[in-house]
């Protein structure tokens, strides 16, 4: 059978390649030959495409301009002098979404050293990824976000997560098309959602300027959604991890393990810095933030999908 080269140099495959090119967008590599573009999307799994675990190798450009995307949602991250915990984030969004084309915007205020080390996590994540340099308070850095991003619904994340579920977003994508405007942690409060883990309409963070209310810390943002009559789902399930390991697993509402949270406790460069009062008879367990983030990436590259919970415990003293 006679093929025009014309038909298939314009055909859908290379139409594909060629837009992820001019997006800087990662080619996906056929893990038998190395065919840059991969092979046919009804064909591909993770057998079939190579998927670098480490993304080492992998090419993002990371830009300071508005993003210009019709997602549904954009990931905001704002991150304080916290490189190790990024990383670790990066690497559980790497293997755990669905749509790796969904924009992340990261609202930095690090010095300047730290931030550089930022953007080279940024740079080699193999993810959308705009990163902005940013001087000001945390919430002036989430509003800031807000204001710049273009898609209708944004996803609120602490920098010390590491996702868990594989295809969460698509989770998220679906309590939005089911009629739900707030989906998020509620692990504290119970009653509102949180904004480690929060996913709600752009238009009400900029309106709450996430001030609290007396619902809890930042309830403006779930006092707005039931005020204009809207839905909200709220994850109140986790599995918690003192002594040796300081950190939440927040569960979905089918007690499947969603998303690790590290606790503020264990937001430290080193022990004796813990804020709370009630935690500093158990410093010589805590870790320090970077060593928490190193152990919970030790779990992501030897041990996950496996369940997190068994893992930890498994390590206990």
């Amino acid at each position: 059978m006679n093929t025009n080269v014309l038909d298939v140099w314009n055909g859908e495959a290379y139409k594909e390649i060629r837009r992820r090119i001019a997006s800087f967008q990662i080619l996906p590599q056929c893990r038998g030959c190395g065919l840059a573009g991969g092979i046919k999307p009804e064909y591909r799994s993770n057998l079939t495409d190579h998927i670098d675990p480490e993304q080492e190798k992998r090419y993002i450009n990371v830009t300071t301009s508005q993003l210009q995307t019709e997602e549904m949602f954009t990931i905001s991250i704002t991150t304080y002098e916290n490189p190790d915990w990024l990383k670790t984030l990066f690497s559980s969004l790497a293997r755990t979404l669905s749509n790796r084309d969904i924009p992340i915007v990261i609202t930095d205020s690090s010095s300047t050293i730290v931030h550089k080390q930022i953007k080279k996590i940024a740079n080699f994540s193999g993810l959308n990824v705009e990163l902005t340099q940013f001087a000001g308070s945390m919430i002036e850095a989430v509003l800031d976000a807000a204001k710049r991003v273009r898609s209708k619904y944004m996803c609120l994340c602490d920098a010390d997560l590491c996702f868990l579920k594989p295809g969460w977003d698509e989770l998220l994508l679906n309590y939005l098309q089911s009629g739900y405007d707030l989906v998020g942690s509620s692990i504290r409060y119970k009653t509102i959602a949180e904004p480690n883990f929060m996913l709600c309409p752009t238009n009400v963070i900029i309106e709450s300027r996430l001030a609290t209310s007396e619902s809890g810390e930042h309830g403006r943002i779930t006092d707005l959604i039931r005020d204009q009559k809207k839905k909200a789902v709220l994850f109140q399930k986790r599995v918690d991890f003192s002594g040796s390991r300081w950190g939440s697993i927040i569960l979905d509402n089918t007690g499947h393990e969603l998303v690790y949270h590290n606790y503020y406790s264990a937001r430290v460069k080193k022990p004796n810095d813990i804020p709370e009062i009630e935690f500093r008879l158990h410093k010589k367990h805590i870790k320090s933030i970077d060593q928490n983030a190193h152990d919970i990436q030790y779990y992501m590259d030897n041990h996950w999908p496996d369940n997190l919970e068994s893992y930890l415990r498994s390590t206990l003293d």
